[in-house]
């Protein structure tokens, strides 16, 4: 995982402590890459806090909406929407008490059916690794990045479309990584970043054949090919097709050794 500010890791060491002992005044922080976990004043809130999947879901749903605010309406429809308005109430309830419970009354607010994620420094992994790509910081970005996005919640439609475009982001972000090694001659670091690509997309044709030429200006040419035949079999298997025609031009020229 990425590094954070030493008063966290320091503060990480001294232990948890119980929910009632926290307050709002207390700093929030939230991993959601990589999978979900939380720190209440630097000290980790313990998987067995929360008691109800639903209190997790209600945390990282907040946690991904812009400003963290959302109407309690808005809420059950993505949580639950198979769920009549008494039952979905019911359930948005529960794991309000429960995160509450968790965290602290403070830190999850409802005021005019308006719930919110509320704290005096809330940080959350996926705002600081946008910020960070936002500004050009392609290096601080990529220490952010941990893992897919919620993957504990991959079949769940409200971690969609931040997921798609993350992936996005990160993607462009390794191109740009790959691009700044290759123009400063660091040849293997951006291999390094296009094999980490590739383990995020990987279909991703113009990663492959990157790597096809930096594996020829080595002088290794059984690599490249390699790269391609992973490529391919991967395409065929999941789409049903073959590489581009320029990947397929490549993939010739090195096999005849051209």
């Amino acid at each position: 995982r990425a590094t954070f500010p030493a008063r966290v890791c320091l503060a990480s060491a001294v232990g948890q402590v119980s929910a009632h002992n926290r307050s709002v005044s207390d700093d929030l922080q939230i991993w959601l890459l990589g999978g979900f976990r939380a720190e209440v004043g630097g000290r980790p809130v313990a998987d067995t806090a929360w008691r109800r999947s639903s209190a997790t879901a209600l945390v990282k749903l907040l946690a991904l909406r812009p400003g963290h605010r959302l109407h309690r309406e808005q809420v059950i429809d993505l949580l639950w929407p198979e769920a009549d308005p008494v039952a979905g109430a019911s359930r948005l309830n529960k794991a309000l008490h429960f995160a509450r419970r968790a965290l602290s009354p403070g830190h999850l607010r409802l005021r005019d059916g308006v719930l919110s994620l509320a704290a005096e420094t809330l940080w959350i992994d996926l705002e600081a690794l946008e910020a960070a790509a936002g500004r050009g910081d392609t290096e601080g970005a990529l220490a952010l990045y941990a893992g897919d996005l919620l993957p504990e919640n991959r079949f769940d439609d409200w971690a969609g479309p931040r997921r798609v475009q993350l992936h996005a982001t990160v993607v462009r972000l390794l191109l740009d990584q790959a691009d700044a090694r290759v123009g400063r001659g660091d040849s293997r670091g951006a291999v390094v970043a296009l094999e980490r690509l590739v383990d995020v997309d990987p279909l991703h044709e113009e990663a492959y054949a990157r790597l096809m030429r930096l594996a020829v200006a080595d002088g290794s040419r059984h690599v490249a090919m390699r790269w391609y035949d992973r490529l391919a079999e991967g395409m065929r298997d999941q789409l049903g097709v073959e590489p581009n025609d320029d990947l397929r031009a490549l993939y010739s020229d090195v096999a005849a050794g051209r």
